[in-house]
């Protein structure tokens, strides 16, 4: 009997597979965008050094390229505006700087509820598909049980396809959420850092 269905549905089992790895490929690169994101500050205390102007400068010796791209615009800008610092300067760099990678890492969150949407559409349009065939192939007779199976199929592809993708949309954006909580603790404290270590030693 298992067969019997598998063997009728497997364009159905196919279609939901397929849409199956591509929600779980766009969850897994979210994610890592995310990670990456949560990443952007170095774990401690932040370190400073000494330009060959003899000016307070941050140290790039955290290995993340978005960080140094950061401290390197902010080493710069106090190197070509020594006489008038504005820590209101520096936050707005580094709040262009990690929304920018912010928004880039959760562009896709939203995508796998969407791709469940169209596996949604497509199940039940393949379902009906094959009824429509089956009765207009009968000459009036009625249609057999494993046309049913298959509508039945197209049926249940669609459901999984949706669930699955609101799955992996919630958590999608529970981790966007989590990152986005800890990026502005990171934040506020290389602000403090800032303020408090660079800003009096210029």
């Amino acid at each position: 009997m298992l067969k019997q269905i598998i063997a009728d549905n497997w364009i159905s089992i196919l279609i939901f597979f397929v849409f199956l790895a591509i929600q779980i490929w766009l969850f897994l690169r979210t994610k890592r965008r995310l990670n990456k994101v949560a990443a952007i500050f170095p774990v401690g205390e932040f370190t400073k050094s000494t330009s060959e102007q003899e000016k307070a400068q941050i140290d790039l010796v955290y290995n993340h390229d978005t960080f140094n791209m950061m401290a390197r615009t902010i080493n710069n800008y106090i190197t070509e505006n020594s006489d008038s610092i504005d820590l209101n300067e520096m936050k707005d760099i580094v709040n262009r700087t990690t929304e920018k990678e912010y928004d880039a890492a959760t562009s896709d969150t939203a995508f796998p509820m969407y791709l469940g949407l169209m596996g949604t559409y497509l199940g039940v349009a393949y379902g009906l598909f094959e009824l429509v065939y089956a009765m207009a192939n009968t000459e009036g007779h009625m249609f057999g049980s494993e046309n049913v199976y298959v509508f039945i199929g197209g049926v249940v592809v669609a459901m999984l396809t949706s669930l699955f993708g609101l799955i992996f949309t919630t958590l999608s954006n529970n981790k966007a959420s989590s990152v986005s909580e800890s990026l502005d603790v990171d934040k506020g404290e290389f602000f403090s850092f800032l303020q408090i270590k660079i800003l009096p030693s210029l």
